[in-house]
């Protein structure tokens, strides 16, 4: 024990004065990361011993744990991630080269990803203060002449994951948190300086396909996004489990994909078109450190239980375990040989373990053993041009009582009840409403909505189930939307079906009698704050966090085109009596009309009273008013030809704020409900 104290001990005095040394020797800013060579610590054996003739080989590398392991493409370097440092040995001889210093600011190497050229290196490091609260930097390394080429910080959320384009020209980073809308992917040059960035679900690992120009995504929710850099769009979105995708590997020649997740599940997708499967259920780590072989024939990762692993892709059985895991020795990371023939595995003993890949040892006589015991759900698919909104058919607008809404200021609204409760309002004016219906809350949560035969009734439960219920509150149906948190629910006016919005930026269509899915769509990372379909029901207006505005194709499930951004998000979305224009109630204070054949902003309705934003935004029956709801719990009432404002009543307050208005049938009422839950009937006597 003392003998192992003093070497211990030594190596460190040892490292310390040979850093000091090379400080001198090499031409840093003091800004950056120090190389500083020092004493290998591999395992004693003669250099002239394949590692082929043991079948392993254990180098020493340091004492903490090894969080990653990594070869670059052209097999010279095999590299190892730990607190404090990344050493670097030669593949081939596994001689210790050079070691990176990153104990001036206690950064823990997370991931390492080797350029496609092999000149570079980029890290993930992270560190933690006192308080446990960690930040993130990345750190781009020549390895030409061993200096380092730029750092990028995080200081307000996580760097998730790294990946190279084809020419080794830009770095994409996935980082989490950064900004109020969500998390997002930037792309900077080698000279540090960012040239693009797309806003992106939260990231937990990333992966690129350098040929076809795609991003792959694993979400903490058991999703794995591909987005398309080219096109900047994402083209589709694979659910797996819901569970955090911990690891994502893509083999050289990238026609498949690896994921590991913190429940245990190894899954893998073919990236030719898209078929996701289950391959091994509870069997990887937490930290499952997934890798593929060169060719993708063969997968390796950190089981449950520490060992270090190794299976064929295609079969599920035999499994090899290459090294028993402890609770002191337990396998972190994996990474193949360029040429498949060596597998790196990284322990939290800080020791990385070599083995020489026998393959003879996972036949097995099954031929036709299949791929994998379950197929997981197919991939969303692509969003593309649905339906010409230049056919969309006019509505018909009723013919209106004289006793409708007119030209008229405050002094002439008549309030004719106050603050009634909203089950008894729904209760005493179900017959004056136009339905569908929907109430919705501050947080654009929607409380509840009744079909367009008033017999039906929706509510979200637990935040990820729709009840549909009957007149008596008795459950007919009971919709899921992949386990994701539900934001807004809307029912047709024309058919049996309901749309949902999630806030990871999905749109589900259902037939709610008969509760099967018909639509799974997916434009755009961001909370679906709006959802509308138009009186035709051939529409589906959806707006997001992030200020986009959708319109989808209700037969088809594609998107048939797109409004120009908001200025601020949505919070309703109305259209009006004919289906030709689309009216939203906004945070920016703005009520805006859109031209939907066109796909144009017209105008909008400012309120200059309003200082937080407005809630609710409606059309009358006769289409020549719009009424607006505030925070400050203000009606106005515009008209909609002119565009003056006829009309400025204080219903609510800032504490109780309009938070949904309706229009009679015939016009002659409108009603005005409250964040409180309560609703007033205002009513305009004919001139």
């Amino acid at each position: 024990m003392l003998n192992g104290l003093i070497r211990k001990n030594f190596r460190k005095i040892t490292l310390a004065f040979l850093a000091i040394l090379t400080i001198g020797s090499l031409s840093f800013v003091p800004s950056q990361s120090v190389w500083a060579a020092r004493l290998a610590k591999a395992t004693p054996m003669p250099t002239n011993i394949a590692i082929g003739d043991s079948g392993s080989m254990n180098i020493d590398v340091a004492d903490d744990p090894i969080m990653t392991v990594a070869y670059s493409g052209d097999g010279h370097y095999l590299a190892a991630g730990f607190k404090n440092g990344i050493s670097f040995y030669d593949a081939s001889t596994q001689k210790f080269l050079k070691t990176v210093d990153l104990s001036f600011s206690e950064n823990e190497a997370e991931q390492l990803v080797f350029s496609p050229d092999n000149k570079m290196m980029a890290a993930i490091t992270r560190h933690k203060d006192s308080s446990e609260s960690a930040t993130s930097t990345v750190y781009v390394w020549d390895l030409t002449d061993w200096s380092m080429l730029f750092s990028i910080e995080e200081g307000r959320g996580a760097v998730s994951g790294l990946a190279w384009n084809s020419k080794s020209t830009l770095l994409t980073i996935s980082r989490d948190k950064t900004d109020d809308n969500g998390n997002a992917v930037f792309i900077y040059s080698l000279d540090g300086a960012l040239q693009e960035s797309h806003e992106s679900p939260q990231v937990s690992s990333l992966a690129i396909h350098t040929e076809k120009d795609r991003l792959f995504y694993g979400n903490p929710d058991g999703f794995l996004y591909i987005y398309d850099t080219s096109a900047s769009h994402y083209q589709g979105r694979v659910k797996f489990h819901p569970a955090n995708i911990d690891s994502l590997a893509i083999n050289p020649a990238q026609n498949l994909l690896a994921a590991g997740d913190e429940d245990g599940n190894l899954m893998m997708l073919d990236t030719s078109n898209g078929n996701a499967f289950l391959l091994k259920e509870k069997a990887v780590s937490f930290k499952s450190g997934v890798s593929l072989s060169p060719d993708g024939s063969l997968t390796a990762y950190c089981t449950s239980k520490g060992n270090l692993a190794l299976s064929q892709v295609n079969v599920i059985e035999p499994m090899q375990t290459l090294y028993s895991g402890t609770d002191k020795e337990s396998c972190n990371a994996t990474a193949f040989s360029p040429d498949g023939s060596i597998l790196a595995g990284g322990f939290t003993d800080g020791n990385m373990r070599l083995y020489r890949v026998d393959r003879t040892s996972l036949k097995t006589p099954d031929h036709t053993a299949p791929f994998a015991h379950e197929v997981l759900p197919s991939s969303t698919p692509t969003v593309k041009s649905g339906i010409s909104l230049n056919e969309i058919p006019v509505q018909t607008i009723p013919t209106l009582s004289k006793g409708a809404i007119v030209d008229s200021n405050s002094s002439e609204i008549k309030v004719l009840e106050k603050k009634i409760e909203l089950e008894d309002f729904i209760s005493l004016y179900q017959d004056q409403l136009q339905y569908p219906v929907e109430f919705s809350g501050t947080s654009n949560n929607t409380l509840l909505a009744k079909d367009r035969t008033a017999k039906n009734r929706a509510e979200i439960v637990d935040g990820t189930i729709i009840n549909v219920m009957d007149g008596n509150r008795q459950i007919h149906v009971s919709l899921a939307a992949n386990g994701l948190n539900l934001t807004t629910i809307t029912f047709s006016p024309k058919d049996d079906l309901i749309a949902g919005g999630t806030t990871d930026g999905t749109v589900f269509i259902w037939n709610y009698l008969t509760g099967e899915k018909k639509c799974e769509i997916f434009t755009t990372p961001n909370k679906v704050r709006a959802l509308k379909f138009n009186h035709g029901g051939s529409l589906l207006a959806a707006g997001y966090g992030n200020m986009k505005l959708d319109l989808f194709s209700v037969e088809s499930c594609t998107r048939a085109g797109t409004l120009p951004d908001t200025v601020k998000p949505v919070n309703q979305l109305t259209f009006s009596p004919d289906d030709q224009y689309l009216v939203t109630a906004e945070t920016d204070t703005s009520a805006q009309v859109f031209k939907i054949s066109t796909q144009e902003s017209l105008f909008k309705f400012v309120p200059d009273f309003s200082r937080n934003g407005l809630y609710s935004a409606v059309y009358n029956p006769d289409q020549t008013l719009v009424a607006v709801g505030s925070y400050e719990g203000i009606l106005t009432i515009w008209n909609v030809n002119s565009r003056e404002l006829l009309l400025r009543l204080s219903v609510g307050s800032d504490d109780n704020p309009i938070t949904n208005l309706f229009f009679s049938k015939d016009g002659t009422k409108l009603f005005a409900c409250l964040k409180d839950k309560t609703c007033s009937i205002l009513g305009v006597p004919a001139k």
